[in-house]
């Protein structure tokens, strides 16, 4: 490629061609990646000779020797260029653009009359296709020599902005000719009196200002607010909210070199430690956001962070790799940009105009190398051990983005042993592997594929749980993003890192760190609200209220999210993995303890308004139909009384049905699996049946002799009705934490009592079998086999009436009787007793956990109550759970929790002890008796004991009882 400036304009297009316009008028075009010269295919670029006596516009001021860059570097495609030659004998009274150059008096020359200038001929052009350059417009304008005259352009091209020496700033409205040409010219509108000129002098883009130049950024008459003013009149129309901006604490300039316009409603902030935002100004609601990894604070210090990225040397490939993964997570994550054939081209293939103060060729910095590339070919192939290369080489392949956005991760996801291979490098420390030597870059592919799931697509949940060990160690918002869907099936898969990597991810951000002062609200018992990682003042408010004592606190994010958004599959899926997991440790961490706490109170709230309320009104209504239809005696109810309690019971059965329809459609298979859906749905379907038999009379049908022919049928349909009714109040006992324990309890004793109650069915019955063939020989037989069963049932109670059975057979009457009492009912009874306290001591040791998973499961099962308005409103985008801790109260909860847990590692080692203690007594007794074979054999055969062999046996003989001794002892 030739020298810089022999080039007036570049533009590299998506299709990965860069595209040069040369000073003689041609185009050029280059491989972007390659750096090769490309032949020109299909339709041939246009000429144009024209503008060879034109170059781009710059200027140096003589007295600071300052060189105007603006159109040599990458912030604009549209190019000014300026004739080489300035006009000659130009008539000024023809300029009408230039502001102020009208005679007042009589021989007054203004400033602009006395100062020297030349007029030029501009033109501003873009290439607009690699074939194709535009012009968009030419004129004429006056610049002073060898001084400072920058010139800007508005998005539209409707203003033009200049900046000249001693802080003079103009604002022009473009004028089109009225015969149609390209020739323009330019009315001053405004010049500009408030512009914040410490702001302007920070770099040579016009940051401050909104790309159509009709708002710009300002601080207000206490210089520590950060406003947006109206150009035209310089009005202030925005506060910008001192969380988002503010100079209270560090050095205005210093906040502004990170601020940037997007468009004339978005704004690009980044907070003093690294999380950049971009804004909506309207209500200053955030749009995106992302945690800028490896974040240099001192370099918004000296440098425009945004507009100004550094620029390193060759020799500085590591530096160079890290800003590319610095540009690629913000184009992932902050602006989306992952739309196009070459997805995130800009991020992984970047090029440096600012090379030697953009007088240098221009060159690609990529995200990667291909030697790197090819290293990492080759570990994954075999042909290269991590022990054969350094960790420098190492740490520059972990810094490497594949153009398809691919880390060596991503390779080696499917090699367990090679990816634990270079994680260790990275975290050496073998006792803690949180310990970060190396940053590891995590990220998804442009498929949007991390490599947790590439190894979840091929099930290799093992070397999940490898990297899961790894990843505990970074901080927020390095990957949990990237990862976060498959939370779910971490928790399916019991994963063991899983609970140490959840507890890793209470984290800090800066600004939570500086907050250790305040008053708990009262209303939010447990200190948790969502918002972004950005603290706004909502958060503060929804945490904190004012007090004239405050509490030492403690501000955390949980840096996973999604999973406290009850509108979002993530969140849904990751709460139901949890209610049907058995492992208590899950519910002991922080971050599931308070996505559980977050959801609690709105699904409570609509279980109480939706199903508990109205289920107590229709059992209100039932009692009342079946009491007073069928027990007048008991209440009296007019016939009109009997018909609207009919019509409103109707209705409330009808309710319930279609709520557990809408419940099997959104469940499907999995309705049926729990056992609570059956009172739901068995109850109110029962009860539109009976009262449709009731209405047709068919209850009322009597036979011959005037009895009611179908009172059994009736009598059965209310006796499960009334029982199906009040044991759904156990249900509702659940959401309660204090009755909800009670009913844990039932449950899980029913559950822990299925074997024993098979057993127990099978004595039963034997004994029952026993005692019907007994009655075999009475003249009067006994009830039969099932009375049998039964009579055993009732022995089983304390029911020992033996009149019925034949004292023919007394004696074995009696056997079988002392049997059965002793089996049945010392045996078995103490067992069920056993087995009933077990599982009440186990619950006991895990209730607060038991509670948790308790409230998880209602969660899950009756989110579909929740209107999808409330949903929707209950929290917003790209939020995390902000937990405020009072650290009082916690040092105190902490004291309990170890003695707790010291009480229960005691009690644990005690088991442990016992059991070893038996395991070895067993082992010494198989000894013994293996020794006392051996003398036996010794005595029968005649074997001598010569030398040390009798000794052998005998001492060892002796010792082994000593032991034995010993430990019974």
């Amino acid at each position: 490629m030739k020298e810089r400036d022999t080039f007036l304009a570049t533009r590299k297009f998506d299709d990965g061609r860069f595209v040069a316009l040369s000073n003689k008028g041609k185009l050029y075009q280059w491989d972007f990646i390659t750096g090769k010269p490309l032949e020109w295919t299909g339709k041939q670029p246009l000429s144009y000779k024209h503008l060879k006596d034109f170059e781009v516009y710059t200027w140096k001021d003589e007295e600071t020797q300052k060189i105007d860059t603006v159109y040599k570097k990458e912030w604009f495609s549209k190019i000014l260029l300026k004739k080489k030659t300035p006009i000659k004998n130009f008539n000024e009274s023809e300029y009408h653009g230039h502001g102020g150059s009208e005679d007042h008096l009589p021989n007054q020359h203004t400033y602009n009359h006395s100062i020297q200038k030349e007029f030029y001929e501009f033109k501003l052009i873009e290439i607009v296709s690699p074939t194709e350059v535009k012009e968009h417009f030419n004129f004429v304008h006056c610049i002073q020599p060898n001084c400072m005259n920058y010139i800007y352009f508005s998005d539209n091209l409707n203003f033009m902005y200049e900046r000249l020496k001693y802080e003079r700033h103009f604002m022009y409205k473009r004028i089109d000719s009225a015969d149609s040409s390209k020739t323009v010219k330019w009315e001053q509108t405004h010049r500009f009196k408030k512009l914040p000129l410490n702001f302007v002098n920070l770099t040579e883009y016009p940051f401050i200002f909104s790309p159509g130049f009709t708002k710009y950024l300002d601080m207000d008459d206490t210089h520590t607010k950060f406003i947006i003013r109206e150009v035209r009149e310089e009005k202030e129309i925005k506060k910008i909210p001192k969380e988002l901006m503010s100079a209270k604490n560090e050095r205005a300039a210093d906040v502004a070199r990170r601020f940037k316009w997007v468009n004339e409603s978005l704004i690009h902030i980044i907070s003093h430690d690294g999380i950049e935002k971009l804004v909506n100004i309207d209500e200053f609601e955030e749009v995106q956001f992302n945690f800028i990894p490896l974040y240099d604070k001192e370099l918004c210090k000296t440098t425009h962070y945004i507009c100004d990225p550094p620029s390193y040397r060759l020799d500085e490939s590591l530096k160079t790799l890290q800003k590319r993964y610095q540009y690629y997570k913000s184009g992932y994550y902050l602006h989306k940009s992952r739309d196009s054939r070459y997805k995130m081209h800009n991020e992984i293939f970047f090029l440096d105009y600012r090379i030697d103060n953009c007088s240098g060729q221009f060159e690609t910095d990529m995200s990667f190398s291909f030697l790197s590339w090819s290293l990492i070919e080759q570990l994954h192939s075999g042909k290269l051990t991590v022990d054969q290369l350094d960790s420098e080489i190492i740490e520059m392949i972990f810094f490497n983005i594949l153009p398809n956005g691919d880390t060596v991760l991503h390779i080696v996801h499917d090699n367990g042993d090679l990816m634990e291979d270079l994680l260790k490098v990275a975290h050496p420390d073998e006792e803690d592997r949180t310990k970060i030597k190396i940053h590891i870059p995590f990220l998804p592919n442009m498929k949007g594929k991390s490599p947790i799931h590439l190894c979840v697509s091929h099930e290799e949940f093992r070397y999940i749980n490898v990297m899961l060990e790894y990843l505990a160690g970074y901080d927020i918002d390095h990957h949990s993003r990237a990862i976060v869907d498959h939370l779910p099936d971490m928790v399916k898969h019991g994963l063991p890192n899983f609970i140490p990597y959840l507890e890793s991810r209470i984290r800090q951000t800066e600004v939570a760190k500086k907050i250790t002062k305040g008053m708990l609200l009262d209303t939010n018992a447990h200190g948790i609200c969502s918002t972004s990682l950005w603290i706004e003042k909502d958060a503060i408010d929804k945490l904190f209220q004012p007090a004239p004592i405050e509490q030492d606190v403690r501000l955390q994010f949980v840096d996973i999210p999604q999973i406290h958004d009850i509108n979002n599959e993530v969140g849904l899926e990751f709460m139901k993995s949890l209610s049907d997991s058995d492992d208590m440790k899950l519910f002991e961490t922080t971050a599931v303890k308070k996505v559980i706490e977050y959801q609690w109170p709105v699904i409570m709230k609509y279980t109480k308004i939706r199903i508990l309320a109205s289920y107590v009104g229709f059992l209100i209504s039932y009692s009342a139909y079946l009491h007073g239809e069928f027990h007048s005696d008991n209440l009296i109810m007019t016939p009109t009384a009997k018909v609207v309690n009919m019509c409103l019971l109707a209705i409330q059965a009808f309710y319930i049905e279609g709520t557990e329809i809408y419940q099997l459609t959104r469940s499907g298979f999995g309705y049926f699996l729990e056992v609570w859906n059956y009172l739901d749905f068995v109850t109110p379907t029962m009860l539109i049946i009976f009262m449709s038999l009731d209405v047709d009379g068919f209850f009322d049908i009597k036979d011959e002799q005037g009895n009611f022919t179908h009172m059994t049928t009736k009598a059965i349909m209310q006796a499960i009705m009334s029982l199906f009714m009040w044991l759904k109040f156990l249900y509702f006992l659940r959401i309660f934490e204090s009755t909800g324990y009670l009913i844990r309890i039932i449950i899980q004793v029913c559950i822990d009592m299925r074997h024993f109650i098979f057993v127990l069915f099978l004595t039963f019955i034997a004994f029952g079998e026993a005692i019907e063939s007994i009655a075999e020989t009475t003249e009067e037989k006994y009830t039969g086999y099932f009375g049998g069963i039964g009579y055993v049932y009732r022995m089983a109670l304390g029911d020992f009436v033996v009149d019925d059975f034949n004292l023919r057979t007394p004696l074995f009457m009696w056997i079988l009787f002392i049997l059965c009492t002793v089996l049945v009912m010392i045996i078995m009874m103490n067992l069920l007793i056993a087995i009933i306290s077990e599982s009440f001591a186990n619950i006991n040791a895990v209730s607060k956990q038991a509670n948790m998973r308790e409230r998880a499961k209602i969660i899950t099962e009756n989110m579909y109550l929740v209107p999808q308005s409330v949903r929707n409103a209950f929290v917003k985008r790209n939020t995390y759970l902000l937990m405020a801790i009072d650290t009082e109260q916690e040092l105190l909860e902490n004291e309990d929790t170890v003695d707790s847990k010291i009480k229960h590692l005691q009690h644990s080692i005690h088991e442990m002890t016992e059991k070893q203690f038996k395991e070895v007594n067993e082992q010494l007794e198989e000894i013994q008796k293996q020794v006392q074979i051996s003398h036996t054999l010794v005595a029968n055969f005649g074997v001598p004991h010569k030398g040390s062999g009798g000794s052998v046996y005998g001492g060892q003989h002796t010792h082994r009882q000593s032991i034995v001794r010993s430990h019974h002892h």
